[in-house]
C-alpha cells in the first residue's frame, strides 16, 4: 500500500512540475531558454571540476572538450537561438491552451496495463490449455 501511495505522489508532483514548468516558460521563455543553457553549461564545468579535484585527467579532458564544443556550438548558433525561442513561445501557449495534453502518458500508461493484461490472460489460458492436453494424453497412455 505505501509503494502506490509513492507512486501516486510521484505521479502528482510531475504534473505540477511540468505545469509549474510551462506557466514559468510561456510567462519567461526567453530568460528559461538562457537560465536552462548557463545551468547545462554550469553542469559540464562542475564535472570538469570536479575532475580537477579528483585527479582525474580522462574526466577533466572530457568535460573540458565538451564544454568547449558546446559553448562553440551556441556561439555559431547564436542566431537560430531566437528563432527557437520564437518557437518555444508558440509550443507553450499550444499546450496552455490544451492542458489535457499533460495526460497523454498517464493514459498511455493505463492503455498499456489495460493491453498487457489481456496478453498475460491469454498466455495463462493458452498455458492452461496445454496443461490439460498434457494430462489427457497422459491419462490415455496409461
Amino acid at each position: 500500500m505505501d509503494n502506490a501511495v509513492y507512486i501516486g505522489a510521484g505521479v502528482a508532483t510531475s504534473v505540477i512540475v511540468s505545469f509549474v514548468y510551462v506557466l514559468l516558460i510561456k510567462a519567461f521563455p526567453r530568460p528559461m531558454v538562457y537560465l536552462m543553457t548557463v545551468l547545462s553549461l554550469g553542469v559540464l564545468a562542475a564535472m570538469a571540476v570536479v575532475g580537477i579535484i579528483l585527479d582525474n585527467l580522462a574526466l577533466t579532458i572530457t568535460m573540458g572538450v565538451t564544454l568547449l564544443i558546446y559553448l562553440c556550438v551556441l556561439y555559431c548558433l547564436r542566431k537560430k537561438i531566437d528563432t527557437g525561442i520564437a518557437m518555444v513561445k508558440i509550443a507553450t501557449n499550444f499546450i496552455s491552451e490544451r492542458m489535457q495534453i499533460f495526460f497523454t502518458p498517464l493514459v498511455k500508461l493505463v492503455l498499456t496495463f489495460i493491453v498487457g493484461s489481456f496478453y498475460i490472460y491469454t498466455l495463462s489460458a493458452m498455458l492452461g490449455i496445454i496443461d490439460i492436453k498434457d494430462a489427457k494424453q497422459e491419462d490415455s497412455g496409461r
